[in-house]
């Protein structure tokens, strides 16, 4: 949409303004303003013009410092329109072409046609929180709809009131707890959430279409407002609706009377920037709208430019515009500054189309421009940059700064070929011209209490007074014979040759102030202040000669110390002289050396050191030194980092673990922090807690980094060199108090494809065993650099203490067992504060074979198995029970039977022959008395003893059961025990007189024979009651005697018993005993007959 357009072709009808309940012609409306507009002229309605306010970007100065992202780093599209910060941390990004969510590594893109969480549009151009958690979304070709974090998954809403809804195009949304949500639509008006419906309906607040466009909508605790077209500021204060205006109405649009954009900053003041560029406040208390300035043009003036977002922090108001980039206002002390787009400068700003302006949690501004999104963070902005050669288009960034030397007024930077002084108020830098040749090339410098400057070179050394335009040489420098060698050393201190000056310092010798120059590889030049001349001589021990140098240092007493390559640091100065006089000659005037003079003599002072300091490793190579407090310094030692140096301690050197060993140089902050400067950056020791800091070039410092150098300024500021500019900062401003980290669950993934839809809401994640193989991915949001956290995360379940992750960002898990976790995660930043602990419940469903039902009824079924089994085994050993019994029984009434045949066929067949011959011995024998009484007693004996064969045969073989059946062989047994008179037997039988079994019915014989005779031989029993009860399915015999009873526990194991009891289990039959000594027996014989008839 061509809002631009719109300012053109906006025209006044004659038309009615309802405002509340009062409702006057448009017409009236115009006439009355303009009779107010002629009462007061137009400029005193208008705040100055903002040329008298602003302080652009001074042309040395860098602009902010911003961390940039674009489609290369996975921003779904360059065209940027809005910015929203969820509440777990996660930064939304709304762009031309999709939604973006950032966790500081990974962008996740939603678009209208995706996979899956499918928004309701893709061009973005509104988020805004929801009441009900969550956030809308806004687009401009696909409508509102609101994404619900719990579910992770975006609810489209309709517009039902309007007729033909074609593209709804949404321009503006706000949402208050008082209030309720508003909805502004592109030709629509305004549409109010009607929350008890989850409908959308029309509310305007104007009732006129051409109105029906609100550019802006914003709520407070005090009220609605809006910004329609060409009406300035609608205030809605309970449903009493107020319009507030420039107060300029003319008789064409102005494009003030359209606010693009409103914000309100918790201070009752509710700001607005409009169509004309303007900046505007509307004082809720006073109810006064006012006109604060307009940007880079005249007020109300038809131009391009226009304010399209405002943000703050503190008292800074953040305004971006359409044309001109970032305005800084500073609300307190009234003035602006101007960021804008440098094409040289790879931080500033990536465009000065700005669409949207928003402030995080941590006071981040996110800068939306259609050249991708800018992240503004304080702690980016700590270092003020300044281009020595003026502006960043004149700079050469191949050029590095050599050395720095500022007081309280200024400062001197060099690099190889040129010298910079630089006011440290302002910071404005110029280029002092002088006349070294092409061949000779700048290494150090140093700035005097007494503001002279000196130069040192690969050639020689120079001074310079204020104004610093002409470059002088030093008078005559006499040379020395070495001591040891008695050989000339020829060290020309006018001509170095292939040395050059390194190191330049303020001494004073016998009361006298001296430069010390050091030449580096040759010696140490001591030249008077005064006379300006001075001798050059090689420094001594008793065993060691110089050798190389890296740099000397003069501490707060006056001491020398120099740091030597090789051997380590030499203390204890003391100057040596043949003549007490030369030295005092060599340093004064007398010698009429006009010029430069190098004189040769054999017997210049020396300079001796009585004490060298090594480490005890070994090597020292100490590169610079500073003092810490008294007798103890810091040290930055070659390839070995940091280490504190105490010339009266047992031990010389003390070192310190650090993250970088290759330092450059040092200072040391009033906090008494060390600062050390390296390739990477900056680091910091803390000695009051034996902390670590780095600062690296990716937050804030120059791109290419710093060249080494750093100064200490007096008001506690730093100076440090980089590459064609300087860099200024307040270590002050440094406090390394971290706010406890905020960590977060990113992504979830089953074997290695994301999953991240399950993290939804209060997570319960369930997994079948086939998905056992996940990743967590988490994340501790710091979106301006790599956060300096460490991650700890634990399986409740599997873990029983926190797993040290590192800076490792994912926890993976695979084959775990069934059953409940909770994956927990949390981490800790440098200052050993913790963040808050991230959850997620996990279940894993195992395999079937795995669950406990699946155990139990495996569980039931092995017991049942084995009760079946166990059951089949019994059955089978009472089977082979019976059986043997059986065959047992068989055989026995088998051999019965045989007995029983051969009594019959052998012993019957005597008795009878015996009879028969009896009878026949009848006729031969004479009357006898005699005789006859004893054939009598024969026959009689025979009679008996065939009666006997007889009974036993029954005995043996039963006949009557098989002819007759078990009751009648009963009856025959019991006849014959009851024909005795002395035991009397009664038998009954009732039910059924059906024949049984053949072997049921000799069993059941057998065992009431065996329940007689058991009572016959040991009960002394006068009776004897057996009562039988046949039914189909069972038989009962009932038995009692009268006999004097037993004791079951004791005979239960007899012959007889156990004979009844085996005979019952081969017919399936039982028996119950019951019987006490002197109470007779009774028994219960229950004997099963189905199917057995």
């Amino acid at each position: 949409m061509n809002h631009q357009a719109e300012k053109k072709v906006f025209h006044r009808k004659t038309s009615t303004v309802h405002l509340g309940s009062f409702s006057l012609p448009k017409i009236m409306v115009i006439g009355l303003l303009l009779a107010l507009n002629s009462l007061v002229s137009a400029p005193q309605l208008f705040a100055q013009n903002i040329e008298d306010k602003i302080i652009a970007s001074k042309k040395n100065h860098r602009n902010l410092y911003f961390k940039h992202f674009s489609t290369a780093d996975g921003l779904s599209d360059n065209s940027v329109n809005c910015v929203l910060e969820d509440e777990n941390g996660f930064i939304w990004v709304g762009t031309s072409q999709g939604l973006n969510r950032f966790d500081r590594y990974d962008w996740i893109h939603f678009f209208k046609d995706g996979p899956m969480n499918a928004v309701c549009g893709n061009d973005i151009r509104v988020l805004n929180p929801s009441l009900e958690g969550g956030f809308w979304v806004g687009t401009a070709d696909g409508g509102l709809c609101r994404y619900c974090d719990k579910e992770n998954r975006f609810v489209d809403y309709k517009f039902d009131h309007i007729a033909e809804p074609g593209v709804i195009e949404i321009m503006a949304i706000t949402a208050h707890p008082h209030w309720g949500t508003y909805v502004s639509i592109y030709q629509e008006g305004i549409y109010k959430l009607n929350e008890s419906t989850e409908t959308f309906e029309p509310n305007d607040f104007i009732d006129n279409h051409l109105q029906r466009r609100y550019y802006s909508l914003l709520s407070t605790d005090s009220g609605m407002y809006s910004g329609p077209l060409g009406f300035a500021l609608l205030a809605n204060f309970e449903s009493r609706l107020e319009c507030y205006n420039t107060g300029q109405i003319g008789t064409s649009p102005y494009p003030g009377h359209t606010l693009s954009f409103l914000y309100h900053n918790g201070e009752s003041k509710v700001w607005a920037g409009a169509w004309d560029n303007g900046l505007y406040n509307f004082c809720e208390e006073e109810k006064k709208f006012s006109l604060v300035t307009t940007l880079n043009h005249q007020a109300l003036s038809h131009n391009q430019d226009e304010i399209t977002s405002i943000a703050s922090t503190g008292d800074i108001l953040w305004l971006g515009t359409k044309r001109s980039g970032l305005f800084q206002y500073h609300t307190k002390q009234d003035f602006f500054v101007n960021h804008r787009h440098e094409f040289l400068d790879k931080n500033s700003i990536s465009s000065n189309t700005i669409n949207h302006l928003y402030r995080d949690k941590s006071d981040n501004i996110w800068v939306s421009t259609d050249q991708g999104l800018n992240l503004y963070h304080p702690d980016l902005n700590r270092f003020n940059l300044f281009y020595l050669s003026g502006d960043i288009q004149q700079t050469d960034f191949s050029e590095p700064v050599q050395s720095i030397s500022a007081n309280s007024e200024m400062a001197f930077f060099v690099s190889r070929n040129n010298i910079f002084q630089c006011k440290i108020e302002g910071w404005n830098c110029e280029k002092i011209p002088h006349t070294l040749g092409t061949d000779e090339f700048i290494y150090t410098v140093l700035l005097t209490d007494s503001n002279e400057l000196l130069i040192g070179t690969n050639k020689t050394a120079y001074s310079s007074s204020p104004p610093y335009t002409e470059l002088q040489t030093f008078k005559a420098v006499y040379n020395k014979i070495h001591p040891h060698t008695k050989a000339r050393v020829n060290f020309d201190f006018f001509d170095l040759f292939s040395s050059r000056i390194t190191s330049i310092q303020n001494f004073k010798l016998q009361e006298k102030e001296v430069y010390v120059f050091y030449s580096y590889g040759h010696g140490i030049t001591i030249i008077s202040t005064e006379s300006r001349s001075g001798f050059s001589s090689y420094p001594y021990t008793d065993a060691h000669t110089l050798g190389l140098l890296n740099d000397v240092f003069i501490d707060a007493r006056g001491q020398m110390w120099l740091l030597n390559e090789k051997t380590g640091i030499w203390g204890d100065f003391q100057l040596l002289e043949a003549n007490g006089e030369f030295v005092k000659e060599s340093l004064s005037n007398s010698d009429n050396c006009q010029g430069v003079c190098f004189k040769e003599t054999g017997e210049p002072p020396l300079l001796n050191f009585a004490k060298i300091y090594k480490h005890s490793q070994g090597t020292t190579n100490p590169i610079k030194m500073t003092e810490f407090a008294q007798d103890s310094f810091f040290v930055i030692m070659g390839g070995k980092g940091l280490a504190l140096f105490t010339p009266d301690g047992e031990e010389f050197f003390k070192g310190f673990p650090s993250p970088n060993q290759n330092f450059q140089d040092l200072i040391i902050d009033r906090k008494e922090r060390v600062w050390l400067s390296s390739a990477n950056g900056l680091s910091v020791y803390d000695p009051s807690n034996n902390s670590w800091h780095h600062i690296a070039n990716s937050n804030g410092l120059p791109e290419k980094g710093l060249s080494g150098n750093l100064q200490l300024l007096d008001d506690g500021g730093v100076l440090a060199g980089s590459f064609g500019s300087m860099v200024h900062f307040k270590p002050e401003n440094f406090t390394f108090e971290e706010d406890p980290p905020r960590v977060a669950i990113t992504h979830f993934l089953i074997f290695g494809e994301r999953a991240d839809h399950l993290l939804a809401g209060n997570p319960s994640i369930q997994l079948s065993y086939s998905e056992n193989f996940f990743t967590f991915e988490f994340t501790s949001f710091n979106f301006h650099s790599s956060p300096n956290v460490t991650y700890f995360y634990k399986l409740e379940g599997l873990h029983n203490e926190w797993v040290n992750a590192g800076r490792n960002r994912s926890a993976t898990f695979t084959n775990l067992s069934g059953g409940e976790y909770t994956f927990k995660v949390k981490s800790i930043n440098a200052s050993g504060q913790e963040s808050a602990i991230k959850s997620v419940q996990l279940s894993i469903i195992p395999p079937f074979y795995l669950r406990n039902w699946f155990f139990v009824v495996m569980g039931l079924s092995i017991i049942s198995g084995s009760y079946i089994l166990y059951r089949q085994r019994i059955r089978n050993l009472n089977r082979l029970q019976r059986m043997r019994l059986s065959t047992e029984i068989e055989a026995k009434e088998q051999e019965r039977q045989r007995l029983a045949r051969d009594l019959h066929d052998e012993l019957g067949t005597r008795l009878s022959a015996i009879k028969l011959y009896l009878g026949s011995i009848e006729k031969f024998l004479s009357p006898n008395p005699e005789a006859d009484e004893i054939k009598k007693q024969a026959s009689e004996l025979l009679d008996e003893s065939v009666r006997d064969l007889r009974n036993m045969l029954l005995n043996l073989s039963p006949q009557t059961v098989q002819r007759y059946g078990y009751y009648s062989a009963l009856e025959d047994l019991t006849a014959k025990i009851d024909a005795t008179k002395q035991i009397r037997v009664s038998l009954n039988r009732t039910g059924s007189n059906v024949r049984l079994q053949t072997s049921i019915e000799l069993g059941v014989y057998r065992i009431v024979q065996e329940l007689i005779n058991n009572s016959l031989k040991h009960s002394a029993c006068s009776f004897i009651d057996i009562n039988i009860i046949q039914k189909p399915n069972r038989l009962t015999i009932f038995f009692e005697d009268d006999g004097k009873g037993m004791d079951l526990i004791g005979v239960k194991s007899g012959y007889g018993l156990k004979n009844i009891e085996n005979r019952l289990s081969l017919i399936d039959g039982s028996v119950e005993w019951d019987s006490t000594p002197g109470e007779g027996l009774r028994a219960i014989v229950t004997i099963n007959l189905e199917e057995k008839s």
